[in-house]
């Protein structure tokens, strides 16, 4: 039997992981405030240890967009009760997981970046959203835009957010509910390591792994519930119905999407690397990072593993 049929036979032994969403994402649009909001899933913060299902229409996890609930989402090792609520550790343990994958460097999405350099442009003497409404107003979370979009108030414009199609979990949001009301303080560096992990680990070289640290930004548009404006009237979605969420790892190591030992024979391979911007993925974002890239090479050439052979990989609950 060859090393390709074994790894598909040994993938059946494990149970699906679910849509975990760190993503990095975002709070403001990722590009604009305009769109559909669509029907999403929880990110989970881990309180059991566990990941959770695949949300989709009709299930029972979080709440929807645009009239469904979704189930409930991995977390990215981040424990709620640990979080220090100051910039600091809102940032690190919230905003840098959930927003800058969109909202960073010198182009962010909407002009509004959320890397941990731009406390002063936030708060002194503070952002102004497209809507007029303050995005952090200290000590009001109600009058700041930031949190309507990441509790989906009804008031907002477009989409909530992050927009990777996965709400917050509840803890999270209240962690930065507090950090408003507590007049969003600034905090001190140490700050950004509180957090902690309450949560399983993905191994170098995992679906997981790869999937959270490179590919999680793909499910905007390649998902059964895609977040990104894009998909509203461009683009039927997913594209091509590839779906590219961390429960899909067979539909993923299949046809020609990935194939195992073999980077021109991969799809994904070739469009994460074209040069033509209009060809790219993921589109109309920045590309991923040479180390991303570097991750999904590296999981490609081993044989795109579920879990690397020795290693043990958190299964569902």
């Amino acid at each position: 039997m060859n090393k390709l049929l074994m790894l598909r036979l040994n993938w059946r032994s494990f149970v699906t992981f679910t849509t975990i969403t760190f993503l990095v994402a975002v709070l403001s649009g990722c590009g604009n405030d305009s769109g559909v909001n669509p029907v999403s899933d929880t990110i989970r913060t881990g309180d059991t240890g566990g990941t959770g299902g695949t949300g989709g229409t009709g299930g029972t996890g979080g709440t929807g967009g645009t009239g469904g609930t979704g189930g409930t989402g991995g977390t990215g090792g981040t424990d709620p009760s640990s979080i220090i609520p100051t910039w600091y550790g809102v940032q690190a343990n919230i905003f840098g997981k959930f927003c800058t994958m969109c909202h960073s460097g010198n182009n962010p999405a909407a002009s509004l970046s959320w890397d941990v350099d731009q406390y002063d442009i936030l708060l002194n003497p503070g952002w102004i959203s497209s809507t007029g409404m303050p995005e952090i107003d200290p000590g009001n979370p109600e009058n700041s835009y930031m949190f309507l979009k990441i509790t989906n108030d009804p008031s907002i414009t477009g989409s909530f957010m992050p927009a990777t199609g996965n709400m917050l979990d509840q803890a999270l949001i209240d962690v930065i509910e507090q950090w408003i009301l507590d007049g969003a303080p600034r905090g001190v560096e140490s700050d950004a390591t509180s957090g902690g992990s309450s949560v399983p680990t993905y191994p170098v070289g995992s679906w997981m792994y790869v999937w959270t640290e490179s590919l999680q930004v793909c499910t905007m548009c390649h998902s059964l519930a895609p977040s990104s404006p894009r998909c509203n009237n461009e683009l039927d979605c997913p594209p091509k119905n590839v779906i590219l969420t961390s429960d899909n790892y067979n539909g993923v190591v299949d046809d020609d999407t990935v194939e195992p030992y073999d980077l021109d024979g991969s799809e994904m391979w070739e469009r994460i690397t074209d040069d033509d911007i209009d060809d790219r993925m993921p589109y109309g974002m920045p590309a991923l990072s040479q180390t991303q890239i570097g991750i999904v090479r590296s999981w490609i050439m081993d044989g795109a593993p579920f879990c690397p052979s020795g290693e043990t990989c958190p299964e569902e609950e």
